[in-house]
């Protein structure tokens, strides 16, 4: 019984971290995003232009990363809902 439980708090502890760090992640990539805009009145070369596709093609895979964890979030709130209740009946 023990083993069961700190696998679910450990699932739970799991949980809470993804959603930490993706809200994190989602925030940073925002601020960086109007943060690069905002230097073009300073920093407008041919780096500039370059460095505005790289971050573009690193944020849309970073977006499809948030979304596909977002599923893997709602699984894992599944799962430590169908753990708690077992829990429950033992």
């Amino acid at each position: 019984m023990q083993s069961e439980r700190r696998k679910m708090e450990e699932l739970i502890r799991f949980r809470q971290h993804l959603i930490k760090f993706n809200d994190m992640l989602e925030q940073e990539l925002k601020s960086l995003e109007v943060h690069y805009r905002n230097v073009h009145e300073y920093w407008s070369d041919e780096k500039y232009y370059q460095y505005g596709k790289t971050l573009e093609t690193a944020s849309k895979g970073i977006k499809s990363y948030i979304k596909e964890s977002e599923d893997h979030e709602r699984f894992l709130a599944a799962l430590i809902r169908r753990l708690e209740a077992y829990l429950k009946q033992t």
